[in-house]
């Protein structure tokens, strides 16, 4: 006896899926949240410092590296629905983690520069 379950097999199975418009408007948000969004935390990490780095320095190269960023994470959402880039669940946690982590990288930013700008002054090489 032959059981019929060629109709179950054929529905296709459904993929999980990124909206490129919550990645684009993550990234808009939070230089390199986007690519979080995606599951890519080590490219997030290196947009943020990228953006934070380059608005440091002159504030034409944080902003293209952030405009770059947002282009990025929607491409890389859309590669993903397509299967061309591979699925990585993220959730609440894992965003809220990278805000964390982002956060402190502000911080360390922030006391290295005052250290350096204090040891600049004491040298000499700037007036305190």
């Amino acid at each position: 006896m032959v059981s019929d379950l060629s109709h179950e097999c054929d529905a296709p199975l459904s993929r999980p899926r990124k909206d490129p418009a919550i990645a684009a408007s993550a990234s808009f948000v939070w230089g390199g949240m986007g690519q979080a969004y995606n599951g890519q935390y080590g490219k997030g990490l290196l947009f943020f410092i990228g953006v934070m780095v380059g608005s440091l320095l002159l504030l034409v190269p944080g902003i293209i590296i952030w405009a770059y960023g947002i282009y990025d994470a929607y491409v890389t959402a859309q590669k993903v629905n397509d299967g061309a880039a591979p699925y990585r669940e993220t959730g609440f946690l894992h965003l809220l983690g990278f805000v964390l982590l982002t956060i402190a990288l502000i911080f360390v930013f922030a006391v290295a520069a005052v250290f350096l700008l204090l040891m600049a002054g004491l040298a000499g090489y700037l007036p305190l």
